[in-house]
């Protein structure tokens, strides 16, 4: 199948208007509706999807840019920017060893041949693309936020096709955690909107960095929340690994991920539901219970292995977390054996 046939299946079998998914695949509808009907409005001739089209339709289906390249029809033809890819294959191949050069020389000549055998060149030769300037202001982090210029820092040139319609502007994506839709070096194109529903994907700037993410906003507050699954799992492993430490904080993990305080503090409270110190305080809490359990050691003692210098402190943490204090706790276990 051709992309188009690919994206009208896909929204055939999950019920999805083509102006949802044009909103899912950061694409205009008009262009979607191009690439389903595999037509040129003005020449006739079939559409030639450019690399970002089909990454952008990839994550909208959630399928890796091969997974979606592979299913593509051999007769698909794509537009490459052959420029810039024959000057990455340069960049590439003057780092190989000798040896590994003659075999990127031997497969080059190895597809020239095949290609020279089967088709005819001039099908390759696209035809001249439409190009459109956008404003380019900065990079916005999909990560750690990233302060946003407040003057257009240039203007660059995209291939008309890649431009939604209604475009303001463009930012650069900073970071993976936008994943799998929005990639590092990703280019993402801004509506100025004064209004917009809940789930929406876009740029906001907090404390003066700005952010790529998708926007929740309740009576009282507002969730940047990130795509990428795997800050969770690594913010537990952390935690696991340093919460006997006294000087582990937030503004320590932060460091440590390479994100700012407030961008993790924001996003510690959206994958566990309460604020970072709390998460902390009930690892040390379970911890000390067990150590009360399990070893003879004196309370302080166990405080001091949890992370928790002033023993007060720890009696009152412990008490408010599971309703008596380490003595009391111990004494009502021993009196059930």
């Amino acid at each position: 199948m051709n992309l188009g046939e690919i994206i009208k299946k896909f929204r055939d079998d999950n019920e999805l208007s083509m102006d949802k998914f044009a909103k899912m695949s950061n694409l205009s509808k008009a262009y979607i509706s191009v690439l389903e009907k595999n037509k040129r409005p003005k020449t006739g001739k079939p559409v030639t999807p450019s690399i970002p089209v089909i990454r952008n339709v990839a994550g909208a289906m959630n399928m890796s840019f091969d997974e979606l390249f592979n299913i593509l029809e051999d007769n698909q033809i794509v537009s490459i920017g052959s420029d810039d890819v024959i000057k990455k294959i340069t960049d590439i191949s003057v780092q190989l060893h000798t040896d590994r050069q003659i075999k990127v020389y031997d497969y080059a000549t190895e597809q020239l041949n095949e290609q020279n055998n089967v088709v005819n060149l001039s099908d390759y030769i696209q035809e001249e693309t439409d190009w459109y300037e956008v404003k380019f202001y900065g990079s916005v982090s999909a990560g750690t936020g990233l302060y946003l210029e407040d003057e257009q820092v240039e203007t660059i040139s995209f291939g008309a096709d890649m431009v939604p319609s209604g475009t303001d502007f463009c930012l650069k994506v900073n970071g993976d955690s936008m994943e799998p839709m929005f990639h590092n070096g990703d280019y993402v194109f801004i509506k100025r909107e004064t209004e917009f529903r809940n789930g929406t994907i876009g740029a906001v700037i907090v404390n003066g960095e700005a952010y790529l993410k998708k926007i929740y906003i309740t009576d009282d507050s507002i969730r940047l929340v990130s795509l990428n699954k795997k800050y969770k799992d690594m913010i537990i492993k952390k935690m696991e690994e340093k919460y006997s430490e006294v000087s582990f904080s937030l503004s320590s993990l932060a460091d440590e991920m390479d994100l700012s305080s407030g961008y993790l503090s924001s996003l510690f409270k959206n994958l566990f539901g309460i604020p970072f110190q709390d998460y902390l305080n009930n690892i040390r809490m379970e911890k000390a219970k067990l150590l009360l359990l399990t070893t003879g050691l004196k309370n302080y003692e166990i405080a001091e292995l949890v992370g928790i210098e002033n023993f007060n402190y720890f009696n009152s943490k412990f008490k408010k977390t599971f309703g008596m204090t380490p003595k009391e706790f111990k004494k009502s276990v021993l009196e059930k054996l």
